[in-house]
């Protein structure tokens, strides 16, 4: 009977450490089958991190320490040991973490703004290019800003003339152009964070003489240079053929090629061109004798002579162009009235007759013509006071005869010759518009 208890009692105590075993080695298994969810969740994470032609969302910043450590958990004959945790040489017992430092990507982005070309005027000056200049890095740096006329129009037109390079401006946080005086005049960009840009224009003057449809293109360049020690004191150099030291932040370039820069050069370019916008101004003068008090008339078989007191009919016609790309704005136009002849103030209705000949009531007409021209007031009787003191756009000051044109000076906008009207501005001459100015003298 104690021989069959005592029986019993050790079957107890071997269940007991079974069960003890089992339920060990049931918390290893789970630890385990965690630690491999762990591992398959990283894996997967380093898959989408290192998937060529992925977008990566983060950029960590150069010089961070990433530091990792692996712990290995085992038993020798059933009997679980102390977990091992790894280190570099694999001997330390109780571990040290194997550690590498994010190196430095350079990659920065020159990106033009206008998308087409910037139309300026002939003569105008302080004409910007903007640009944007993004550093898609992951660490600060200096960015060396430079200029270059491009002989190739990146927008598909021909390049031909050179416009005047004023400088090159960083733009005081707003993204709008306000000048030479309140942009800063610089070619560095100092402590430009990873993932923030700067707008920067090329500044030029634009020649008098330019005409319509000139093109003059231009190129922003920007060069990786190291963070601090000054205003972009110390270029930044690529070690890629290096072997890699855990230990050190090495510099990779990871810039693609620009405008006029290769790839992976650690600096990038792109272009932008003006295109000169401008009215085709022409201006023509006629003279025809219409009068003469021997040869009359004007039926066409006889031909008035200039001979002395015969009346000489001035045509000025000023035309815009059907293919100019902007209108003109016309202030004023002056005609000394030529020696040996007398303005006639009071323009004569020209007739068959050698007497007395009628009056117009107006020294000046002026017309607009063409299918730009007005609608409601297409003509224009003026007269020729000194000082136009009635403000109708005529006066002659005893030398010189004047048109002011509306909107110029005391003329009113919506009154005087080429007045406000509709889509035209006071003074207005759009593409395809001619205005013609006729006025008499006589040959004394």
């Amino acid at each position: 009977m104690l021989e069959m208890k005592s029986r019993e009692t050790n079957n107890e105590k071997d269940r007991q450490v079974q069960t003890k075993e089992g339920r060990k080695k049931e918390e290893k298994m789970k630890k385990k089958t965690n630690m491999a969810g762990v591992l398959a969740a990283l894996l997967v994470g380093l898959l989408v991190i290192w998937m060529p032609g992925e977008a990566v969302a983060a950029n960590t910043e150069a010089g961070t320490d990433i530091t990792n450590s692996a712990t290995l958990d085992y038993n020798v004959g059933g009997v679980d040991q102390t977990d091992i945790i790894s280190s570099p040489d694999g001997l330390t017992p109780t571990g040290v973490t194997t550690d590498f430092k994010v190196d430095r990507k350079i990659l920065v982005t020159v990106a033009d703004q206008e998308t087409t070309y910037a139309l300026v005027s002939p003569g105008a000056t302080d004409q910007p290019l903007q640009f944007t200049v993004t550093n898609s890095g992951n660490d600060t740096q200096d960015f060396s800003l430079s200029h270059a006329v491009n002989g190739s129009d990146p927008y598909g037109g021909t390049e031909n003339f050179d416009a005047t390079y004023v400088g090159i401006y960083i733009d005081d946080g707003d993204d709008t152009w306000e000048g030479t005086g309140t942009e800063t005049a610089s070619t560095c960009i100092n402590d430009l964070a990873s993932g923030e840009y700067r707008t920067i224009y090329i500044v030029n003057d634009i020649g008098g003489a330019q005409s319509d449809g000139d093109i003059s293109a231009h190129t922003l360049t920007a060069t990786a240079y190291q963070q601090g020690g000054g205003s972009c004191a110390s270029i930044s150099v690529e070690n890629p053929t290096d072997t890699d030291d855990p230990t050190l932040v090495d510099v990779v370039f990871g810039d693609v090629a620009g405008d006029t820069d290769a790839a992976v050069d650690g600096k990038h370019s792109d272009s932008s061109a003006y295109k000169v916008s401008s009215a085709q101004v022409s201006v023509a003068k006629t003279a025809t004798t219409v009068w003469d008090p021997f040869n009359y008339q004007v039926d066409g078989t006889t031909d008035p002579k200039a001979i002395p007191g015969a009346i000489i009919e001035y045509t000025i016609t000023i035309s815009n162009a059907s293919g100019a790309a902007a209108s003109a704005v016309l202030n004023t136009i002056q005609d000394a009235v030529p020696a040996n002849t007398t303005l006639v103030t009071d323009q004569k209705v020209i007739a068959e007759s050698a007497g007395p000949l009628g009056t117009t009531g107006y020294c000046i007409r002026v017309t607009d013509s063409g299918t730009n021209a007005r609608v409601t007031t297409t003509t224009w009787d003026i007269s020729c006071d000194n000082g136009d003191a009635d403000t109708d756009g005529g006066s002659f000051d005893g030398t010189t005869l004047q048109v002011e044109f509306a909107g110029n000076g005391a003329v009113p906008a919506g009154t005087g010759p080429l007045n406000q009207e509709g889509s035209h501005s006071a003074g207005e001459l759009k593409a395809d518009e001619t205005v013609t100015i006729k006025f008499q003298v006589t040959v004394d």
